[in-house]
């Protein structure tokens, strides 16, 4: 079944839902997912189903672009003097969500906070409530691939060696590659975000160009990636020339730039997040009734610079897992603490809610019981009660019975106040996948010359 979903804020988000029921709530040990596939870029919200259980995540961030406007692959091309830098990989990052996460509000990321078209690649993320203020799991982005312009072979330049990669995502991100000799002063890559900082712009770069430094992530989306921008006195208006950092958790510092030579270093890459296996920033963590488990972070997944549902793509997947629920074992009567009064002819008192008198009823009174079958879960095996009755004395153990619904509970000794008998009712509810529950009600038994007219907290009725 496929649905459409409500449209994603900030940034245009397209959102396909492909719904996947596995497993029948009549088959042992089933259970129900449905899977939730987002594309597209940006953010915006998503609330999970009424009946979840656990969501699993999946979040990939998306590679890096090649330098500029270039239409070069990356490597040298046939007969040029330049060389294009290859882009840094997104991360992919794997995580289970737990908590109360039925009907939880979600904020989902997708290939979100990169700067421009030609620039480090985009995060892509889940947090709890309305913004990204509290991620669970964020997947780094790649870093810009730089570019370098190659004066001659008897430059100095080896044009055997790769130049100016993009740093890979990570945890940390990878720092973007250097641009080598000739060159002078070096033309530094950006510096890979931590789990905790953004990476730094590199360095080097000419008076025209400003390497920026990556941002941390925030209530407005992930952590953008530094942009490279340009300006001097004859363009003096800021140009985003890409070699960007990548999106994440925190994001990754721009390539510095050499403008007169059209050399540009590679970009840093963003880094990943998942508690517990990252360490979260104060100012970021889930609220403490959520918890991240199972959470596997891969490098190398994110290979293209676009989103989508296709291998490579930067994309969010939540499964919302339905898990199987025990069954209930329910007792209807006696009710807990319920108090009786038992003399020769055996009598009843009222409920805890006034105080027990003689000859208020008959005794002992008829047990009521249950047993009912778990959410999604397999059909009741069996249901069976047991009734432990104190005989009043310290010598004899209390004994035990089974008891069916609709039977007389039987009378115990009874015993003077305060030192009254305890006696109980143990019903056990097992499902046909194994899954047991049990339910024990207590009740208490006196002797109806002894028991006091108004015991201690309770008031007499009027």
């Amino acid at each position: 079944m496929t649905a459409a979903g409500p449209a994603l804020r900030r940034t245009a988000v397209l959102l396909a839902i492909l719904t996947i029921g596995l497993g029948c709530a009549g088959q042992a040990g089933a259970k129900n997912t449905t899977v939730y596939t987002f594309g597209g870029t940006g953010c915006g919200p998503w609330k999970a189903p009424s009946d979840a259980s656990v969501l699993d995540i999946e979040a990939i961030g998306a590679a890096g672009t090649t330098s500029g406007d270039t239409v070069y692959a990356p490597g040298r091309p046939a007969n040029s003097d330049l060389w294009v830098g290859t882009p840094g990989y997104g991360s992919e990052v794997k995580s289970v969500l737990n908590g109360p996460v039925a009907g939880v509000k979600l904020d989902v990321c997708v290939d979100a906070g990169n700067g421009s078209h030609t620039s480090g690649g985009g995060a892509s993320g889940v947090s709890i409530g309305s913004t990204f203020a509290e991620p669970a799991v964020v997947a780094g982005g790649g870093g810009a691939g730089g570019l370098a312009a190659l004066a001659s072979e008897d430059s100095g330049w080896d044009l055997t060696t790769p130049c100016c990669n993009g740093g890979d995502a990570g945890t940390p991100g990878a720092s973007g590659q250097n641009v080598a000799p000739p060159y002078s002063p070096r033309i530094e890559g950006g510096s890979g975000a931590t789990a905790l900082s953004a990476g730094n712009g590199g360095a080097g770069a000419s008076g025209d160009g400003s390497s920026g430094d990556g941002a941390l992530s925030g209530p407005a989306g992930p952590g953008a990636g530094g942009s490279l921008i340009y300006a001097n006195a004859d363009n003096p208006t800021p140009v985003d020339w890409g070699e960007s950092g990548g999106a994440g958790y925190a994001g990754g510092g721009a390539g510095s730039n050499e403008y007169d030579s059209a050399t540009f270093a590679g970009g840093g890459g963003g880094s990943d997040y998942c508690a517990p296996l990252t360490p979260s920033r104060s100012d970021a963590k889930l609220p403490s009734k959520f918890a991240t488990t199972d959470c596997k972070i891969i490098n190398g997944v994110g290979t293209k610079s676009v989103s989508g549902t296709a291998a490579g793509d930067a994309e969010v997947i939540i499964t919302s897992v339905v898990l199987p629920q025990p069954p209930v074992a329910a007792i209807t009567w006696p009710f807990m603490d319920e108090r009786f009064v038992t003399s020769g002819t055996a009598t009843r008192a009222g409920a805890l809610s006034s105080p027990p008198a003689p000859g208020a009823g008959a005794y002992p009174p008829i047990a009521k019981f249950s047993c009912i079958r778990g959410a999604h879960a397999a059909a009741i095996k069996s249901c069976t009660a047991v009734v432990t009755t104190d005989p009043g004395s310290r010598i004899q153990a209390p004994r035990t019975r089974t008891i069916t619904n609709g039977q007389a509970l039987p009378p115990s000794a009874g015993g003077a106040y305060p030192s009254y008998i305890k006696d109980s009712l143990t019903v056990t509810a097992v499902s046909n996948d194994g899954k047991k529950t049990k339910q024990t009600d207590f009740y208490y038994v006196y002797t109806a010359g002894s028991y006091p007219i108004t015991p201690p907290g309770v008031h007499p009725t009027p």
